[in-house]
């Protein structure tokens, strides 16, 4: 016999607050922040330091991102849009793209070919050419993958229109993708 669940009361724990979601950006900021001034430093000690502090910020930056686009990171909606723009910046994932596709993967998660962040990876013969980049990057450790995925999944508007066709859709995808370019552009 399943157990029951616990009493709403148990699990306020589990709410969002603006407080908590406050000091988590806080502490990715101040870590990003920390990261940069010691990837700037000329001594190889603090540069490789500050890349490592960078790789783990930017990691942490794509969970603030996952969750803003839940709308779980805190209970304003407007926060969590605030938040997940600046995310996404250093996530380099537009955050309409993210919530539009992350969704779908959501709905169709375990069905390879219809889940869009694994329909790339449907088994296909790979032409010489392709397979020789592919061993090149995966040789000389070129995230070539990480890259490709972001753009494939993101940042690719005429497949993005394809999944999204609503008017609606199009012109949030375009204003957040053009908006973050822009960005990286300035």
């Amino acid at each position: 016999m399943p157990a029951d669940p616990p009493p709403a009361s148990d699990l306020r724990h589990l709410r969002s607050s603006t407080a908590a979601g406050a000091l988590a950006v806080a502490i990715v900021t101040a870590t990003t922040g920390l990261g940069i001034s010691l990837a700037a430093q000329p001594h190889l000690p603090m540069y490789a330091a500050g890349q490592l502090i960078l790789a783990f910020a930017l990691v942490q930056w794509f969970v603030v991102l996952h969750e803003c686009g839940h709308d779980t990171l805190f209970p304003s909606r407007r926060l969590n849009a605030a938040a997940g723009h600046v995310a996404g910046g250093f996530a380099a994932i537009p955050l309409t793209c993210w919530r539009r596709v992350h969704g779908r993967h959501h709905r169709w998660t375990g069905w390879q070919d219809l889940d869009p962040t694994t329909e790339a990876l449907v088994p296909r013969e790979r032409a010489r050419l392709e397979r020789a980049i592919v061993n090149t990057c995966w040789k000389c450790s070129i995230p070539l993958f990480s890259v490709i995925y972001r753009l494939e999944n993101y940042w690719h508007l005429p497949r993005l229109f394809r999944l999204f066709p609503a008017s609606a859709d199009r012109r949030r995808l375009v204003r957040d993708a053009a908006g973050l370019a822009v960005a990286y552009a300035v």
